[in-house]
């Protein structure tokens, strides 16, 4: 099923209840307890989970091809909650051209933790596999990288994550799962913004994990969803209806950078690129 289906579809059926064909945003702040304090509908608290985020969690999953996903106030939300799960005296690889954010949180809050944040150029394999020692944690791969657009080679990338013992975990932002799917390559963790995603900036706060498997997802959820809940770092209520617009947004983007590759491509002081071009996931 092609990814503008999975949208449509996945997580938009209708309420059962009243039958409406879109599914009600649901706002209340706190559930039905039963009197030993059980959760009546499986809810407690909207920072716990809500109906409105479980519906937009599984369509997100399945865009991914993955296990499960979190939802996030932002993407530095979820970028700080998984790094602060990392144990102290931690140690990860992040790229050399990689989003403001992540590489001031690595600056400025992981040492204060004793976690060593080692900047390495992921377009060099073997600089990789020689930063990539059985002390590393968590590899950071973000391609394209913000803000240069650098591309690395993400198959190979894991590989060599794994090879050392540690996470592979991907920031797909620019390109999105209807692009590029992280987790078909073999990675951990993808997140993304829906700053990219969809049409829609009023979306723009939302941010997801996604894992590639249920073991996986067993490993890294319950300090991820602790941090998350005791930090209030949840995602606002968010329309999954929104989605599907991110077909048309990611289309118009890919044809105006065809017209420019193939511009370029047509100019004789232009010389073809040397790098090898990285593997790519089948469309699911």
């Amino acid at each position: 099923m092609r990814p503008e289906t999975l949208s449509v579809h996945i997580g938009n059926e209708s309420d059962p209840t009243t039958g409406a064909m879109a599914p009600p945003i649901h706002l209340a702040t706190t559930f039905l307890h039963g009197p030993g304090g059980e959760r009546i509908a499986g809810y407690e608290y909207q920072r716990e989970g809500n109906p409105t985020n479980d519906r937009l969690r599984e369509t997100l999953a399945a865009l991914e091809g993955g296990e499960d996903a979190i939802t996030f106030a932002s993407g530095m939300a979820a970028i700080s909650t998984l790094l602060e799960c990392l144990p102290n005296g931690a140690r990860l690889l992040i790229p050399d051209d990689c989003y403001t954010g992540l590489r001031m949180f690595c600056a400025e809050y992981l040492p204060e933790r004793s976690i060593e944040a080692v900047i390495v150029d992921m377009s060099d394999l073997d600089a990789v596999r020689i930063a990539c020692n059985l002390h590393t944690a968590l590899v950071w791969i973000e391609t394209p990288s913000n803000p240069k657009m650098k591309v690395c080679d993400i198959a190979a990338l894991v590989e060599i994550a794994h090879a050392a013992g540690a996470l592979a975990v991907v920031d797909n932002t620019f390109a999105t799962p209807l692009l590029q799917r992280p987790l078909a390559l073999g990675a951990d963790i993808v997140m993304h913004s829906t700053a990219s995603i969809s049409a829609a900036t009023a979306t723009s706060s939302a941010a997801r994990w996604c894992t590639r498997n249920a073991a996986t997802f067993r490993q890294v959820a319950h300090r991820l969803l602790h941090h998350q809940r005791h930090s209030c770092a949840v995602q606002r209520l968010a329309d999954p209806a929104r989605l599907p617009l991110a077909g048309a947004r990611m289309a118009m983007h890919s044809a105006n950078a065809r017209a420019v590759a193939d511009f370029l491509a047509s100019r004789p002081e232009i010389e073809p690129s040397e790098l090898p071009r990285p593997r790519l996931a089948p469309e699911p």
